[in-house]
């Protein structure tokens, strides 16, 4: 009895490890996937405020088309750029600017760039960002953002270049 007992208490412990090991696994995917998020959440907070900061240039991005990208020309998921519908006369990812299908008016058109989100702590983040709408139309800021009660907010904003 003993020598049956043995092996399936053995067979029991690589079982249970084996389930550690997948519920590990999926911790680690649960948070890789949260990450994402959370950096999505804090390039929505940069990108409102760059919205914003384009209204007071004295043209509107509600009436704009608006284009976004980021890091290395990446385009953003569909999924983020349907947080911004309404906030632009239309929205679509950087890369449709120049393609045939883009969008055909004859309102401003604005690519805004959002680089790597860069995490100084957990609730603090970096974020460099910039618009361009033509020759003499264009500006760079890097943005901190911090986590508060009340969500991700922009606590500091400061130009790095402007033409």
């Amino acid at each position: 009895m003993l020598k049956l007992l043995v092996p399936l208490m053995a067979a029991s412990v690589c079982f249970a490890c084996a389930n550690g090991a997948n519920r590990d696994s999926d911790a680690s995917s649960r948070a890789a996937h949260s990450l994402v998020n959370t950096a999505d959440e804090v390039r929505e907070v940069v990108l409102r405020d760059l919205l914003a900061h384009d209204a007071d240039q004295g043209r509107s991005a509600t009436t704009s088309e608006c284009f976004v990208s980021f890091e290395n020309d990446v385009d953003p998921s569909q999924r983020f750029l349907d947080r911004f519908v309404g906030s632009c006369a239309t929205i679509a990812a950087g890369s449709r600017m120049s393609s045939q299908d883009a969008p055909v008016s004859h309102s401003t058109r604005i690519k805004f760039t959002l680089g790597p989100v860069r995490w100084d702590s957990d609730t603090r983040a970096i974020v460099g960002a910039s618009y361009h709408c033509g020759g003499l139309c264009a500006a760079g800021y890097e943005y901190q953002v911090v986590w508060t009660e009340r969500g991700w907010v922009v606590e500091q904003v400061s130009m790095l270049w402007i033409a």
